[in-house]
């Protein structure tokens, strides 16, 4: 590289599953070369700045509006915003003059790496899930290349400016010991997720599953319940006396959660899919219905289709159905083990590097 570090641009949305991997490849910029300069752009979240600047980060707000599935007038507000977040791209472009542009797929990424293709900055988009979202699926063209998380991408596949790098992974540091009190080793450890966000669903089941459970001393618990759900789930836990549960809204250090349990329960977003496999645990997911083309439903099938995890569909996930299922596996504690060493093998541990050493390499390549 020249005697100035490289300058990147990622962009990401304001959910985790857009987020933590541009994070991830944030850091793996930072650990190749040290000189890099990264500075996110968001949409002027809490959870986005927060996290943003957890990690350690500089970031800049854009204003941007999502277009798909509102009404007439959503989406007029939406196409409205376009020239303005452009203006002000254009404003950051010129204060920290980037020498390549990476966008997650959110709604954020399409005026962002749109404005740099009309300056001629590189440009690139990483696909989370098995299925492309509409932001992607217009800035492929575009884009000087494209990253995806699954070898099979539905449309992007195919296209020659593709690499498969699996979907990256956030490093966070290591957890002390005391963050897991009077837990036992002979339990099964469960952890419950419902993603950056939680899912009313997963909770309710699960709170119905340990009411159904006549020995909840087998488990320990780990719940991420979401922030509007934290108040419900935790009076629940008390009123049936179990207190080997750690639970609140959102863990910033759910890998090193994920490290400790035996089995998840979660939705299917391809962060979530990533962070299982490559903690190597088996799981029990329940695809959110709602997903764009129902990606997450797709993104759980190719666990399922390698032994990794048992797949309930949102409308079947009962408290019943979830009891049995958690039962029959903890009396099977070889099938988990089988099952963690299918989730492993489906694990992508180097996809931050290999999407950092490509940006690398086509900064360098255009310096020369």
């Amino acid at each position: 590289m020249t005697d100035k570090g490289p300058k990147i641009l990622i962009v990401c949305g304001k959910t985790g599953g857009h987020l933590f991997p541009g994070i991830a490849a944030a850091q793996a910029l930072k650990r190749k070369d040290r000189s890099a300069e990264v500075r996110f752009v968001e949409t002027g979240t809490r959870f986005e700045i927060e996290t943003i600047e957890r990690f350690g980060f500089d970031h800049t707000t854009i204003t941007a509006r999502p277009v798909k599935g509102k009404t007439v007038i959503h989406l007029a507000a939406a196409l409205a915003a376009i020239p303005l977040a452009m203006l002000q791209t254009l404003f950051l472009f010129f204060r920290f003059k980037p020498d390549f542009v990476l966008g997650t797929g959110a709604y954020t990424t399409f005026p962002v790496i749109l404005t740099a293709r009309l300056l001629g900055i590189s440009t690139g988009i990483h696909e989370q899930n098995s299925i492309p979202g509409l932001t992607n699926r217009i800035l492929a063209g575009p884009a000087k290349v494209i990253f995806v998380s699954f070898r099979n991408t539905r449309v992007l596949c195919e296209n020659p400016k593709t690499i498969f790098t699996g979907n990256p992974v956030r490093r966070e540091p290591n957890l002390a010991d005391s963050q897991f009190p009077g837990f036992e080793n002979s339990r099964l450890t469960l952890l419950v997720s419902g993603g950056s966000q939680g899912a009313k669903n997963i909770n309710t089941a699960f709170l119905e599953a340990m009411g159904l459970t006549e020995d909840t001393g087998r488990y320990n618990i780990i719940h991420q319940t979401g922030k509007l759900d934290e108040e419900r789930v935790l009076a629940a836990y008390s009123a049936m006396g179990m207190d080997k549960v750690i639970a609140g809204a959102f863990f910033d250090n759910l890998a090193e959660y994920q490290k400790a349990a035996d089995l998840i329960i979660s939705r299917s977003g391809a962060g979530a899919v990533s962070e299982i496999t490559m903690a190597g645990k088996p799981s029990i997911l329940v695809p959110y219905p709602y997903a764009a083309n129902d990606h997450q439903t797709r993104n759980a099938a190719l666990l399922r289709k390698a032994g990794a995890a048992l797949v309930i569909p949102d409308a079947d996930f009962t408290g019943e159905i979830l009891k049995t299922a958690v039962e029959h596996l903890d009396q099977n504690r070889d099938t988990l083990g089988r099952m963690a060493r299918a989730s492993k093998e489906n694990a992508s541990p180097q996809a931050d590097d290999k999407i950092a050493r490509a940006i690398l390499t086509m900064i360098s390549r255009k310096r020369e």
